[in-house]
């Protein structure tokens, strides 16, 4: 199984955490607990208010999903759009 390449990760992090068109960072929170949750994993920033001076890019980046496989990083795209 491969892990997800770091740039994708940047990448998609950039978008989901954009100021104006992305998610909050409450929203990101959530969502990370709920990976977290469902998928028995461990996650540093799950919870909102983020530490002082840690943007939601960062805390993004620092989820890890990066640990996924592609096959399993598939099928969660899938399963959080189509809740």
């Amino acid at each position: 199984m491969s892990e997800i390449p770091q740039i994708f990760i940047t990448h998609a992090a950039d978008i989901l955490g954009d100021t104006n068109k992305g998610l909050s960072s409450s929203q990101i929170a959530r969502y990370c607990a709920d990976f977290a949750v469902d998928f028995n994993v461990e996650i540093p920033h799950s919870q909102y208010p983020f530490p002082m001076g840690l943007s939601k890019r960062i805390a993004l980046r620092k989820a890890r999903i990066s640990t996924c496989n592609w096959y399993s990083f598939r099928g969660t795209v899938s399963y959080y759009f189509t809740r």
